[in-house]
């Protein structure tokens, strides 16, 4: 639940936190906070958007994007596990692939647009989609998925064909 109200109180400890830390110094490189996407180097700011994007719906693609921009290509990355690193590779590739093909599409998810950018026809999604379920389907010992149609993702992606947007 990270980035919405019910992390008021982890955001009200981290306010306390960096509100008894020592002044913050102005740093060396700029922030890329996820909260605005706009790169800062004021020490107040950085804390105030810490602070902010606990609880707030973040811009994270927007973030990347900005950092590519600028030809940055490391960062750092705090708490346990790789998630960010492995949107920001997603991110990356999706840029890439978006130029390499000559098109520019709104965003709607990484696999919606991943098909959406690759695949030539919808019947050619969607033979690619049912290959890869019937090969977890095997992969499980499982005969067939019994054309399971419940998944959120896979309703999104059905809405979207019916609509002729896939």
């Amino acid at each position: 639940p990270f980035h919405c109200s019910l992390m008021r109180p982890a955001r009200d400890q981290m306010a306390r936190l960096l509100a008894d830390a020592a002044a913050p110094l102005t740093p060396r490189f700029a922030y890329y906070p996820n909260r605005t996407a706009r790169p800062t180097q004021e020490p107040t700011v950085i804390y105030e958007l810490l602070i902010d994007q606990i609880e707030h719906p973040v811009l994270w693609r927007q973030s990347v994007t900005q950092m590519m921009e600028r030809g940055i290509t490391r960062g750092i990355e705090f708490g346990p596990g790789k998630v960010l690193a492995g949107l920001a590779k997603r991110i990356e590739r999706l840029e890439r692939l978006s130029e390499d093909v000559g098109r520019e599409h709104p965003r709607l998810g990484f696999g919606l647009r991943i098909t959406t950018l690759v695949r030539d026809t919808t019947e050619e999604a969607w033979r690619d989609a049912e290959a890869k379920v019937a090969k977890m389907a095997a992969e499980t010992g499982q005969s067939s998925w019994g054309g399971h149609r419940g998944a959120v993702g896979q309703q999104r992606l059905l809405e979207l064909t019916e609509r002729g947007e896939v």
